[in-house]
């Protein structure tokens, strides 16, 4: 693994991004924020009629809750993003040359997965300031969870390799594999508490890694966290980020091997 490879990599993707400023912050910025302020109103509403819990949520708790559901999120979207920049790609007819061209898929994800955290950062501080104003934490607990957003943030751009690559090389499934990642959004609970799921799909929800890193990062935060009931979904979080990666390359290579590049 070379580091020019990955450095020219992150500066293309951020040149090509820089070209339209507005498009490429905006999304980081306002993709969760109307998610946030959807469920913040909606929160609210019962709030303010004097409940002290909604769902498994705290009332004075819900707004830190949230913010944190608003980051995985946010983090969600970013990693799964190469099916965008395959389309782009593609249409320009540059994706060949990069296919081509002696670059490993987990090159990809680095390089990749790094310009689009690069433009994540600046929004993701911004919440994470909120989130401390309104519920201060240790400063020691701040790198822990930024550690395991890391951590979730790695093994989605493995999801992301994968959605990306059946984009380009098996066109038809790109609704189906859209709806495939908007179900494993919902079983994340980025903004709303299990307990409000129907009991039929909670077993798919308690065998999502992401969820279990959202659930964990908001234990952290409320001072709910004990390190022997927590160590199995920090190990599944690690197992998440090393495998998912290595699953997506496999695939990747698969795909694309054997159907190479549609739609030329």
């Amino acid at each position: 693994m070379k580091l020019d490879k990955i450095t020219a990599i992150v500066r293309k993707e951020m040149m090509l991004n820089l070209r339209f400023k507005s498009t490429f912050f905006g999304r980081a910025f306002l993709d969760p924020l109307r998610f946030l302020l959807l469920f913040i109103i909606v929160y609210s509403s019962f709030f303010s009629i004097g409940t002290n819990s909604m769902a498994g949520v705290a009332a004075k708790k819900f707004l830190p809750f949230l913010i944190i559901g608003g980051i995985a999120h946010s983090l969600y979207i970013a990693g799964l993003g190469f099916d965008v920049k395959f389309k782009i790609e593609k249409y320009w007819e540059t994706l060949p040359g990069i296919l081509i061209a002696p670059v490993s898929p987990i090159i990809l994800i680095i390089g990749t997965g790094i310009a689009e955290l690069l433009r994540e950062i600046p929004f993701l501080f911004i919440y994470i300031v909120v989130g401390y104003c309104l519920a201060p934490i240790k400063f020691f607990d701040i790198f822990f969870i930024s550690m395991i957003f890391l951590l979730l943030y790695i093994g989605i751009l493995g999801l992301g390799l994968i959605k990306g690559v059946f984009e380009i090389s098996k066109e038809g499934l790109g609704l189906i594999l859209d709806y495939v990642f908007a179900a494993i959004g919902l079983l994340s609970c980025f903004y709303y508490h299990i307990s409000v799921l129907p009991t039929i799909i909670k077993p798919l929800v308690l065998i999502n890694p992401i969820y279990h890193a959202v659930s964990l990062i908001r234990a952290i935060w409320m001072n709910e966290f004990s390190l022997p009931s927590a160590l199995p979904y920090l190990i599944s979080i690690i197992l998440f980020a090393i495998i998912m990666p290595i699953i997506g390359c496999a695939v990747f290579k698969a795909i694309l091997k054997k159907f190479s590049i549609q739609g030329y």
